[in-house]
Order: structure tokens, then C-alpha cells, then sequence
């Protein structure tokens, strides 16, 4: 039977395609959106997006971020804090599967970005 390591083997070879296709999307003037960066400042990177694909940013959209950002609400609750989500893997996760994880991701130039 194969390792983690193994079978995740072709996982890592998918995310350098897909860093790959990030990239010529990109390139070719699209907009790339990191998860990481909307959950660390939610109001400044949404209204530059907003900003860069012409739509105006109503006074509900504010008051929406403010209220879903709150505090954790449930699994299927829209309320959640995106700091703590965004870590909360790495604080549930045993240490051993966290080490497999790195070592798998951070194949792809994209993964490395996680765990510098």
C-alpha cells in the first residue's frame, strides 16, 4: 500500500499546473484573488476588486463584512473570523499530517508560499 506521500504525489503535480494556469491568467490580465489576503484584510482587498471590475461598493457590503467577520458561528454559519479560519487547519491537524502536507505542497511553487 502506498504512503501519503505517495498517493498525494499527483495532488502536487496538479498544483504546479495550476500555479501555472494562475500565472497566464495573470499574465493575460486577469484577476488573481488569494484567499489568504481577502480573510487578512477583507474591506481593503474587496474594494479593490470591486474597484478594478467597475462596480460601485454600496454601504450593505460594508455592513455585511462586518457582520460575517463577528465571531465563529457554526460549521455552516456565513459568521466566521477569516483569521482563525484561515489557520484553523494547521491547529487541528496532528503535526505528522501538517510535516506530509509541506512536504507535498511546497513541490509547487505556489504551496511554498504556506509554509515559508
Amino acid at each position: 500500500m502506498l504512503d501519503v506521500a505517495e498517493r498525494a504525489a499527483p495532488l502536487a503535480a496538479y498544483a504546479e499546473i495550476e500555479f501555472l494556469n494562475i500565472l497566464v491568467f495573470a499574465q493575460a490580465g486577469g484577476i488573481v484573488v488569494k484567499y489568504e489576503d481577502v480573510a487578512a484584510s477583507p474591506e481593503k482587498e474587496l474594494r479593490s476588486l470591486f474597484s478594478r471590475l467597475g462596480l460601485d461598493w454600496p454601504d450593505s457590503t460594508t455592513q455585511f463584512l462586518q457582520t460575517s467577520s463577528a465571531g465563529e458561528g457554526s460549521y455552516y454559519s456565513l459568521t466566521r473570523d477569516p483569521l482563525v479560519a484561515i489557520s484553523r487547519w494547521k491547529q487541528e491537524m496532528p503535526q505528522a499530517h501538517i510535516e506530509k502536507v509541506q512536504d507535498i505542497v511546497s513541490r509547487a511553487p505556489v504551496g511554498r508560499q504556506y509554509f515559508s
